[in-house]
């Protein structure tokens, strides 16, 4: 027997989808005013993705890259920066790549800055060169944060081999990686600026994925006994980094007193009040692993910071699954202690925040979001 909460979720459901048949516009209508129209090469923003592929199946070629917007020079409007991929093996130009660039596209990482005319027409400046933005690199995520409190944003690059920390100098970028103290080697996927322990400054989360390298690439093969990309598991998982920053453009290595450094092969981290205590919890997925969510990664207590007080592991899978984007929606605009949505790779994701704050449940079905909890929860399948 279904929850009574469900079949009023569900009973919404039906009666909101019968109410937007009614005023649904015909065919026509909606052919003739497209909700999103393709504008990128219009705009200036002309960009292809390089993976470097080789044809020796390195599985940094098929992980993609990310990206970032922010109004990097602090004019009202937001820029973007787009990350690329390099060749892998070192002395191997991108002309013997399987996929080679088309000829005369720029390598290395990219910002465009927006340059919004008055009477509203899009228009991107590529500002790479200028910016200080240095590469090539291969680039997997960015994170955007005022951690040195200087009013504009700066930017932590992740990616295989290092990740970079760039200081935002009134508009031109400054390698500061080695000074901050934030230096996380080998491979790292994504990374989070968050103020976890409430002093006022920006704190920096790395996600860190496997122990994997050019020299050591192993070889993989299919069910039908062709090469192939291995899975992640067949690498060792590292863990994670949580740099606490000691003001002064300092950052310290603050991962295991917080308790975060299990090995996770994580690819996204989402921070958010999932209980509203007033503390931020912490979600960070895993590929092809088990995902881990840590209750209050640690509490300040009369001004002395008590490393991890209160952590509670509510959590781990039964099943492995891989995780590769995490979506946090406006949790103030829910009266709801929270809501979050995975993105899943080969295999569903089943995540759902219990209305208490006890609770990160499994539910039947492929990637969805889910809001409430056992009792009273509104399921959105995909």
């Amino acid at each position: 027997m279904k929850p009574a909460g469900v079949a009023r979720s569900v009973a919404a459901l039906l009666a909101t989808t019968v109410l937007a048949d009614s005023v649904r516009p015909d065919a026509a209508q909606t052919a003739a005013k497209p909700l999103f129209r393709e504008v990128a090469a219009e705009t200036g923003l002309r960009f292809h993705h390089f993976s470097g592929s080789s044809g020796e199946y390195y599985i940094p070629e098929i992980l993609g890259a990310g990206g970032a917007l922010l109004d990097y020079d602090v004019d009202g409007d937001l820029d973007v920066l787009l990350l690329q991929g390099s060749m892998l093996e070192a002395g191997r130009t991108p002309e013997l790549s399987r996929f080679p660039p088309e000829a005369g596209q720029p390598l290395g990482h990219r910002l465009f800055r927006n340059d919004l005319t008055p009477g509203g027409a899009l228009r991107f400046t590529d500002v790479t060169e200028a910016s200080g933005l240095s590469g090539p690199a291969y680039g997997m995520g960015a994170a955007v944060g005022d951690y040195d409190d200087d009013g504009d944003p700066d930017l932590y690059l992740t990616g295989f081999g290092a990740s970079v920390l760039y200081r935002n100098d009134g508009g031109r970028f400054r390698d500061v990686t080695a000074a901050s103290g934030a230096a996380t080697e080998g491979w790292s996927t994504s990374a989070s600026f968050v103020d976890y322990d409430r002093d006022g400054d920006l704190d920096l989360f790395v996600a860190r994925y496997i122990d994997f390298t050019v020299a050591g690439n192993k070889k993989c093969f299919d069910a039908v006994g062709a090469r192939d990309y291995c899975l992640p598991a067949v690498y060792r998982s590292v863990p994670d980094r949580l740099y606490r920053n000691e003001g002064g453009g300092r950052f310290s290595d603050a991962t295991v007193g917080a308790g975060v450094g299990d090995p996770s092969s994580s690819t996204a981290a989402l921070f958010f009040d999932y209980d509203r205590d007033g503390w931020l919890d912490l979600f960070v997925g895993n590929n092809v692993a088990f995902d881990a969510f840590w209750d209050e990664l640690v509490r300040m207590h009369r001004g002395v910071l008590e490393i991890a007080l209160g952590r509670t592991l509510l959590h781990r899978r039964q099943r492995a699954h891989a995780a590769v984007g995490l979506v946090r929606p406006a949790l103030e605009e829910l009266d709801l202690p929270g809501r979050f949505l995975g993105a899943g790779e080969k295999a569903p994701q089943h995540h759902r925040v219990g209305a208490r704050g006890d609770r990160l449940g499994d539910v039947a079905g492929e990637a969805h979001a889910a809001i409430g909890d056992e009792r009273d929860a509104a399921l959105l399948q995909r």
